[in-house]
């Protein structure tokens, strides 16, 4: 595609300058628009594949304040970090193959990365919530890591999430169990087996009810507390 054109935008990221960050999907690239509307690639858009130029299937970015772009390059079963300005990027997480050890990842999907670089990614197929601190070959799984269902310490296909500035608060789009899932974070490195409260939806029951969601894709937490959650199956945001 063009600079200026897209093919299946997934998922966007807007920095305090104004820039939008769009995950351009289908064409296997990050590009920011500019408050002067003036489109660059500042990720991938070397065509698909698993290459440092390259993303493949890419589905959520994060970008820090110093222009830093963290991408969650879904295909390739990595996160990848690219610097401002940089013509290829750097694996800070996964990238050893689709799996379940603590060094892979399995189709990761929502991405939240903090100013000191701490990555926290939802990794769908295998149904939890990774922590990979700067430098780790390894994450820590801090939600769900059960197997997939319904119980409160379980996720069922996560995608989207949201963590709070200080780290103690994780949201969860937890897509086939149908529910957000809120769950409290510990700062230590040592595993806990958490369990999580319920605050959108009913579990595993998919409807179109006020109380009920079908497939949550994302979820944002707003500045005064409100909960906004992408509700994909009913083509509605709650």
């Amino acid at each position: 595609g063009k600079p200026n054109q897209l093919n299946r935008p997934w998922r966007l990221y807007v920095d305090k300058q104004g820039g939008v960050y769009v995950v351009d999907r289908n064409n296997a690239r990050v590009q920011r628009w500019g408050p002067d509307g003036h489109s660059v690639t500042v990720a991938g858009g070397n065509g698909s594949g698993p290459g440092l130029s390259q993303l493949d299937q890419p589905v959520d970015v994060h970008v820090l304040e110093g222009g830093d772009v963290f991408v969650s390059d879904r295909a390739n079963h990595r996160v990848v970090r690219w610097r401002k300005g940089a013509t290829e990027g750097q694996v800070v997480a996964g990238g050893c193959g689709f799996g379940a050890d603590l060094s892979q990842l399995a189709c990761p999907g929502g991405l939240h990365v903090t100013e000191e670089g701490v990555i926290y990614i939802s990794d769908e197929a295998n149904n939890r919530v990774m922590r990979w601190k700067p430098d780790s070959h390894q994450g820590q799984i801090v939600a769900g890591g059960q197997g997939a269902g319904g119980h409160p310490a379980q996720l069922y296909h996560p995608l989207g999430l949201w963590v709070s500035d200080n780290e103690d608060c994780l949201m969860v789009a937890d897509s086939l169990g149908y529910r957000v899932q809120k769950f409290r974070l510990c700062s230590d490195d040592v595993p806990q087996l958490l369990e999580a409260d319920t605050i959108a939806g009913l579990t595993c029951k998919p409807g179109s009810d006020a109380g009920q969601l079908g497939q949550p894709m994302t979820v944002q937490v707003a500045d005064h507390g409100a909960l906004f959650v992408a509700d994909s199956d009913n083509s509605r945001v709650q």
